[in-house]
C-alpha cells in the first residue's frame, strides 16, 4: 500500500488560451515539480479546477501525471461528487487512470448531517481498490467533518488519512490526539502546515508549492523533523484573490520557460523585473523555536509583485531575535 508523507503539491491544470488542456505544460509543471524534490502529486483537486474539466479530461489529466511521475513519487487523485454514486464512479475511473490514492471531499451543496457524511465516504470506500484520504473543507462544500467522525472512518481498512482544510487548530489538534495509529492527518492550508506538522501532523497538502516546491516542502520537513534550529520565522501568505486559487495564473504569467526564471536567477531579480506596484500586510508571521513551540508572533509587512489577479509574495522581515530554546521533550508535551 502506497504510504503518503511530507509535502505534496495540489497541482494547477494548465490550459490554453480556447480553454483546452495544455498537456505538455502539464507534463512540464509535473517533472519541474518531481525534479524540485516534492513527495506527492495531487491532481485534479480544488486547485486543478477539476469541476470544469470533462470526466474524460480528468482521466486524461491523472493518467499524464502518473505518466510524467515515471513512478517517482505517489499520484493522489481528487474524486469528489455531491451524488454518492457518481463519486463511487469517478473513483473507478481515477483508479483505472493509474492512481495511487484517491482524495475524496466532502460532498458540496447538500450539506449532509455527520451520518450522512459517514455513509457518503463508507460507500466511496468500499468502492475504491486504493487507499481513500478524506478532505475536509467545510468552506467550499459548506458542511464540517467533525473530527469523531473522522476518527469513525478510520476504522475502514481503505480509509488511510485526512486532508484537514477546516482552518481550526483546535480542530486539528483534536484529530492528532484521537487518531488511529496510521491515520496521517495532513493540513490542507498552507498556513497550518508548521504547527500542524510541529504537533505530530504528517504533512501539507500545498497550493504554495506550485510556486515554490522545494522551499515548501522543506520547510514541512523540518517541522516534521525539528532538525535545524534556524527555522525560526515562518510567513503567511495570501496566495488566493477573491476566493480563488492565483498560483494557475501566476504559473501562466512566466510563459512556456516559466521554471527558467527559478533556476537561473534570484527572486529579487525576477521581482525586481516585474516593477512591484504595492505593498500589503502579511496576515501573519509566527517564530517558532527549535521543537516547533509558538514563541512570538509578529504583523508584518511585504512586498508583492502584482500581475493582474495573481500576488507573489517576498520575505521582508526584521531579524529574528533570539529566543531560548525549549529542552522539553516532545513526548513530555504531547
Amino acid at each position: 500500500m502506497t504510504t503518503l508523507s511530507g509535502c505534496g503539491t495540489a497541482i494547477v491544470t494548465p490550459f490554453t488560451d480556447d480553454g483546452a488542456v495544455d498537456w505538455p505544460a502539464l507534463k512540464a509543471l509535473v517533472e519541474w515539480q518531481v525534479a524540485e524534490g516534492i513527495d506527492f502529486i495531487v491532481a485534479c483537486g480544488t486547485t486543478g479546477e477539476a469541476q470544469t474539466l470533462t470526466d474524460d479530461e480528468r482521466v486524461q489529466v491523472v493518467a499524464a501525471a502518473r505518466l510524467a511521475v515515471a513512478g517517482r513519487v505517489p499520484v493522489m487523485a481528487g474524486a469528489t461528487s455531491n451524488d454518492t454514486r457518481r463519486a463511487v464512479e469517478e473513483v473507478g475511473r481515477m483508479c483505472d487512470a493509474g492512481a495511487d490514492v484517491i482524495l475524496t471531499a466532502s460532498p458540496y451543496y447538500n450539506r449532509p448531517t455527520q451520518d450522512g457524511l459517514r455513509r457518503h465516504f463508507e460507500a466511496v470506500a468500499d468502492a475504491s481498490p486504493r487507499p481513500v484520504v478524506l478532505y475536509n473543507v467545510p468552506g467550499r462544500a459548506g458542511v464540517n467533518l467533525l473530527p469523531a467522525t473522522a476518527v469513525a472512518l478510520a476504522a475502514h481498512a481503505n480509509v488511510v488519512g485526512i486532508k484537514e482544510a477546516a482552518g481550526d487548530m483546535h480542530q486539528a489538534l483534536e484529530l492528532l490526539r484521537l487518531r488511529p495509529d496510521g491515520f496521517r492527518v495532513f493540513s490542507g492550508d498552507d498556513w497550518m502546515a508548521l504547527p500542524l506538522c510541529a504537533a505530530g501532523g504528517d504533512g501539507l497538502i500545498s497550493v504554495a508549492s506550485n510556486e515554490l516546491p522545494r522551499e515548501v516542502t522543506e520547510l514541512v520537513r523540518l517541522a516534521r523533523t525539528y532538525e535545524d534550529e534556524g527555522l525560526k520565522v515562518v510567513f503567511v501568505s495570501a496566495d488566493f484573490t477573491e476566493d480563488l486559487p492565483n498560483a494557475r495564473t501566476f504559473l501562466a504569467q512566466q510563459g512556456v520557460d516559466w521554471p527558467t526564471w527559478y533556476k537561473t536567477g534570484s527572486d529579487q531579480a525576477f521581482i525586481d523585473a516585474l516593477s512591484p506596484k504595492w505593498t500589503g500586510a502579511l496576515p501573519g508571521t509566527f517564530i517558532y523555536d527549535a521543537q516547533g513551540k509558538l514563541r512570538d508572533s509578529w504583523e508584518g509587512k511585504a512586498t508583492y509583485a502584482k500581475m493582474e489577479n495573481s500576488v507573489r509574495p517576498v520575505l521582508s522581515l526584521p531579524p529574528v531575535t533570539q529566543v531560548e530554546t525549549d529542552t522539553t521533550s516532545k513526548e513530555s508535551r504531547s
